[in-house]
């Protein structure tokens, strides 16, 4: 896990944590969890923490990804559960390019 990619993610979440109640904010580490059974986001959510990291994925690489795309959707374990799988299939989507 770089800290560059981590560094983009944590800015989209950090865009995203200006939207929500304090209460709800996501906390940024490696371990939370995202989406599915005891993730911090419903659907709307992850759709705008994914937009939000293309976006910073786009400034701090100048990759265009889609994160969410039939691959992602497709996969057994979803790269979406937390900061650190989402982490890792940033990495290998950038390394594909």
């Amino acid at each position: 896990m770089s800290e560059k990619t981590l560094k983009s993610i944590y800015a989209a979440i950090d865009d995203l944590n200006e939207t929500l109640p304090a209460s709800d904010a996501i906390t940024k580490s490696p371990e939370t969890n995202l989406y599915g059974g005891d993730g911090d986001l419903d659907s709307l959510g992850l759709v705008q923490l994914i937009v939000n990291i293309e976006k910073y994925i786009y400034r701090d690489f100048s990759k265009a990804l889609v994160l969410a795309d039939d691959k992602a959707l497709s996969m057994k374990n979803s790269p979406f559960r937390n900061i650190k799988t989402l982490s890792g299939y940033i990495e290998g989507l950038l390394h594909e390019e």
